[in-house]
C-alpha cells in the first residue's frame, strides 16, 4: 500500500510540474481509492503504521500544492477572459464608431 501512495504522490508531482492539468481528474480518484483503502488498513491494523500514515501525509502536501495551482490558474483563465470579453467590447464599439464615419 505504501508503494503504491508512494507511486500515486510522484506521479501527481510530475503532472503538477509539467502542468498537466487535464490528468488530475483521474489522478484525484486513483488517490481517493487508494487513501479509502490506507484508512480502512490504519483502522484495522493495530501494529506499527507510521510508515503508512507519513507517506499520507507527504501526499496531503503534495495535494494542498495542487488545489493551490488550480485555484491561481483558474483566477488566471477568469482574468484573461475579462481582457478578451473587453477587448472584444472595445473592438465592436470602435466598429460601430468606424462605421459611422
Amino acid at each position: 500500500m505504501i508503494k503504491n501512495l508512494m507511486t500515486l504522490r510522484e506521479r501527481l508531482e510530475k503532472t503538477l510540474s509539467e502542468k498537466q492539468y487535464h490528468l488530475l481528474l483521474v489522478l484525484d480518484q486513483e488517490i481517493k481509492d487508494s487513501v479509502q483503502e490506507s484508512v480502512l488498513l490504519l483502522q484495522e491494523t493495530s501494529g506499527d503504521t507510521q510508515a503508512l500514515k507519513s507517506e499520507l501525509e507527504k501526499l496531503m502536501l503534495v495535494y494542498g500544492d495542487v488545489v493551490s495551482r488550480c485555484e491561481e490558474r483558474s483566477s488566471q483563465l477568469k482574468d484573461e477572459c475579462i481582457a478578451l470579453k473587453n477587448t472584444k467590447n472595445g473592438a465592436v464599439k470602435y466598429l460601430d464608431i468606424a462605421s459611422q464615419i
